[in-house]
């Protein structure tokens, strides 16, 4: 359900302590956020850290001759079980074509329909719903989301969406309620959600009973 969207190794390897997540997504720029000069050695950390779960990879190039050579780079380092990020620009879908029963694919900066459509036919395993973006757009992102969930179980499609780039945790539920299958999320946000004040309310009257009426930190302290 949950993709983590960092290329942080401390917040990868936290998030994987203390929640389930199924992998994690990169793009350029997160990436180029942690300063790294080795961009393909740190790549590799990355997928050691997440053993079996599923890396996300995006080319940087932008001619299909030169997104070409950098996804059969990618594979070669990393192996054949991440899954390629591609742009669903004209050259991306020759890409994706170039690339279908290959190798998991995931069509990004889908923000229209027509893409999400074009992206499935051109063998795109998941779709990379840019949320937010669409809604600064005045485009319905849900509704596109509603659309593509739609089109997919009609025609028994087994292309994922993935709900990505947003800035809260409501734009998340409403996603995952509008069908996406799974989401893509900062390790701030996935911390934020997994808040309540209800909850830390609750445990924290639990334990003052307890300490209360046994006086010792918790039941591990009672003799048999």
């Amino acid at each position: 359900m949950y993709i983590l969207d960092t290329a942080n190794i401390k917040e990868i390897i936290e998030a994987i302590q203390y929640y389930e997540i199924d992998g994690v997504t990169t793009n350029p720029t997160i990436l180029t956020r942690e300063h790294q000069k080795d961009y393909f050695a740190y790549l590799k950390k990355i997928k050691e850290v997440l053993q079996y779960k599923r890396l996300f990879v995006q080319v940087t190039a932008t001619s299909f001759d030169r997104m070409k050579e950098e996804a059969n780079l990618l594979l070669e380092t990393l192996g054949h079980d991440i899954s390629i990020k591609i742009p669903a620009t004209t050259d991306g879908f020759m890409l994706m074509k170039h690339l279908r029963g290959k190798v998991h694919i995931t069509a990004t900066a889908i923000c229209s329909y027509e893409l999400g459509l074009m992206s499935i036919a051109c063998g795109a395993n998941a779709l990379a719903l840019y949320i937010n973006r669409m809604a600064n757009e005045g485009i319905d992102a849900n509704q596109v989301t509603f659309d593509l969930r739609r089109y997919i179980d009609q025609v028994d499609s087994e292309t994922k969406l993935i709900g990505a780039s947003f800035k809260n945790v409501a734009q998340i539920r409403e996603n995952l309620l509008s069908g996406a299958h799974e989401v893509t999320i900062s390790y701030d946000l996935l911390k934020t959600s997994m808040k309540a004040k209800i909850l830390d309310d609750s445990v924290a009257q639990f334990t003052n009973d307890f300490q209360t009426e046994y006086q010792v930190e918790d039941a591990t302290k009672l003799k048999k």
